[in-house]
Parts: structure tokens; sequence; C-alpha cells
């Protein structure tokens, strides 16, 4: 083949089709599970014609077939199908090609496994090259949405129920201790306790405050230092408490 006059001209068109899909949204759901996807045939209608218009040809090949695999369900035995595939884009003005490889898994009941392999694989192949967003929302890539939340604030008789379930909930120990060996909470645990008190909202510093009080803990810094013991059982007590919506970013309080 004689030498390429312009190396980079399959890499520019393909530029170009990055540019010209844009977005693919879910038009596919499965009833099964519940969940919506984009559909192999959407992806092929909107990358084939800007292929195509800029010459451009796109040629799968095989590579390896891996040993299938079966596996028994309730209802009988689903086949794994496992290949690996090498996509060609082949520039039809100067010959030039650009490849890549992806590994794809079928699975089905009877013999269609190869098929749904390429399918997967095609279509993964294609949303990835071409980095295709595929949101309900084409805007949600460009500008985030604002939106605005708000929690219900627990009522008085709420509050006061949380703080009698936990008190018949936790074992009765010796108030005001103030010698403990140092075991300080650690940092990854802090973290996780913060993110479920977010959750939890206003509630949660009623029940970290009553677990303070009942473990013996005079501060919050007290606890943090000497309650590595106790910090599996404050993340219990805070994992029940959820309120009906979440806040975007509420502010963490400490206790005092």
């Amino acid at each position: 083949m004689p030498d390429n006059p312009n190396p980079g001209a399959l890499a520019a068109k393909l530029a170009e089709v990055m540019a010209a899909v844009g977005h693919i949204p879910k038009g596919g759901h499965n009833t099964n599970f519940n969940y919506d996807f984009v559909r192999e045939s959407d992806v092929l209608a909107k990358i084939r014609s800007e292929l195509s218009q800029r010459k451009i040809a796109f040629i799968p090949v095989l590579e390896e077939a891996l040993p299938g695999r079966e596996v028994p369900t309730r209802s009988g035995t689903i086949h794994i199908t496992e290949h690996t595939y090498r996509f060609d884009f082949i520039d039809g003005d100067t010959g030039q090609v650009i490849s890549g490889r992806i590994r794809a898994e079928g699975m089905d009941g009877q013999d269609k496994g190869a098929n749904k392999a390429l399918t997967a694989a095609v279509k993964y192949f294609l949303l990835k090259t071409f980095l295709i967003p595929t949101g309900d929302d084409p805007d949600a890539d460009e500008k985030p949405a604002h939106v605005e939340t708000r929690i219900k604030a627990p009522t008085n008789v709420e509050v006061e129920a949380e703080r009698d379930r936990m008190r018949a909930a936790l074992p009765p120990t010796t108030f005001g201790q103030s010698t403990r060996l140092p075991n300080p909470v650690e940092p990854m645990t802090q973290a996780v306790i913060k993110d479920m008190a977010e959750q939890s909202g206003p509630i949660a510093r009623t029940i970290t405050l009553d677990f303070l009080e009942h473990k013996g803990y005079a501060t919050w810094q007290d606890f943090l230092s000497h309650g590595g013991d106790d910090a599996a059982e404050l993340i219990r007590r805070l994992d029940p408490a959820q309120p009906e919506t979440v806040p975007a970013s509420p502010a963490w309080k400490t206790p005092a």
C-alpha cells in the first residue's frame, strides 16, 4: 500500500462522527428487572449514517471464542458465551485502519448466546468509542439542574418516641466516666457516621446525644478519642432513622 499523504485523516473523520452523534435516549425497557436501556438499533441508526457519509467502513472480527459456561437456574440452564471482538474503522478514501477490541458475554437458555454477545459488543464499543451520553435528559451533561430539596422535620412526639426506643434498646451503663483508655474512632468510621447522620436528618442529633449519654461520653470529642469499640453500635442506631427526603448538602453539626 502506498504511503498515506494524510495519516490523521481517519482520526479527524471519527472525531467529526463523535461531534455529530450527540445524545441517544434510553428507548428500551426491561420489564423483568424494571430498568431502561439503550437499544442497539438506536445506536446503529445514529452512527451508521454518520460513518457512511464520511466513507468509513465498520467491520467486526471475532478474534477469540472462550470456552462456554453453563449456569443452572430454577427454570433450566443458562448458557454463557464469551467472545473477544476486534472492530476496524476503515477509511474508504485513504485505506487507513483504526482498530479497537472488546470482550463481551451473551447469556441465553438456547443457542442465541453468540448473537447476544456480538450485539452487546457492537453497542458498547460504539457507545464508549464515541463517548455517547445515554441519560434521559440531553441537557444533563451541559448544565446542572437546580434541585430544591426539603426535609420534613420530626414532630415532638416522633422525637420523644425515638428517645424512648433508644433508651429501651441501650443497655444501662455508668454515667460520667472520666477515665478511659485511648481508643480513637478511625477516620473512615467517622466519615461513615457523618454520612449516615446527614442522611438521617434532624433526628440524628437526638439519637447521637442519647447514645453518648447512655455510653458515658462527656463530649463528642471524648467519643472520637475513646469510642472505637462503640462506633459500630452508633452506626446501627443511626441506620433506622431515615427522613422522607434527603437534603442536597446539609451541614453536619457535631454535638457539643
